[in-house]
């Protein structure tokens, strides 16, 4: 019996010897801060419960927002799913849903490709962007509760306030999704809540860049929380309204200077470039 005995008790203390020393290399080759051990064991909401196919559409979803991925791009499956790690039916299922939200052009015989918007197309998306926020804005100024939403707003308007013209765009991209998420939940119109992700505001806003329009994002949607703040229905339709149009008159100026440059890269019919100044219109 007591062989018996010694012999468990020898094996747990090689057990416990081996996990000492796991753990000691383990700390040795991946050092870690608390904060870092807190994030491992806290991960993002985004990673919780996700899927193959959501590692492939979330991160397609990140690198265009932080211009790693840029409209017109084409998506390679195989180098996809090496780059996250899956089988290619994931890439596949991701491309299905980038399609269905308007991100991914599946075109037969060609490789799937990041959908670029010609100029018509992107009046388009501000046409119905514009009905979109003033109608978010309008529904959060009605639904408004202080204490059930001004914390959940102020966090958002806070995260916002943090970011300035100069701020990298995807810091500024995630306080704004914030934003408008803090809207929606706000309004509580689960229809605008489905629907309202698909506008395309993401791709115009991937093709045109210039830190007025971030300045004037900045300005318009403080004016927004006020309004929904104050219970202002009409108030934040129109500042929503407002909003849309400012982005706009700067888009239609990035889309002018666009043509300019590009009728000046462009050759004549003898070869000469063509004199595009205001005295020449």
């Amino acid at each position: 019996m007591s062989g018996v005995l010694l012999s468990t008790i020898l094996r747990s203390c090689y057990v416990r010897a081996a996990i000492r020393k796991d753990r000691y290399h383990y700390q040795r080759d991946y050092p870690c801060s608390r904060s870092n051990l807190l994030q491992r064991r806290h991960p993002p909401v985004s990673e919780i419960g996700a899927t193959a196919s959501d590692k492939v559409y979330l991160g397609i979803m990140r690198d265009l927002e932080d211009r790693r991925m840029v409209p017109g791009q084409r998506l390679i499956e195989t180098d996809l799913a090496s780059k996250y790690g899956v089988g290619r039916n994931a890439v596949r299922e991701a491309m299905q849903r980038l399609a269905t939200r308007g991100i991914a052009d599946l075109k037969p015989f060609h490789s799937p490709a990041i959908r670029f918007l010609d100029d018509a197309e992107v009046l388009e998306v501000l046409d119905v962007a514009e009905y979109m926020t003033a109608l978010t804005a309008r529904s959060a100024a009605l639904g408004f509760d202080s204490q059930t939403h001004e914390r959940i707003l102020a966090d958002a308007v806070g995260q916002l306030a943090e970011c300035t013209a100069g701020s990298l765009p995807v810091y500024f991209g995630r306080a704004r999704r914030r934003f408008y998420r803090a809207l929606l939940q706000i309004g509580g119109n689960r229809e605008l809540q489905r629907i309202f992700p698909a506008v395309g505001m993401h791709l115009v806003f991937s093709q045109f860049h210039s830190p007025q329009l971030q300045t004037v994002r900045l300005t318009d949607y403080k004016r927004i929380s006020d309004a929904v703040v104050c219970r202002d229905g009409d108030a934040a339709e129109a500042a929503g309204r407002e909003h849309t149009r400012a982005v706009r008159k700067i888009v239609c100026q990035l889309m002018e200077a666009r043509s300019e440059d590009r009728l000046r890269r462009t050759p004549g019919p003898a070869g000469e470039v063509p004199d595009v100044s205001p005295e020449a219109r």
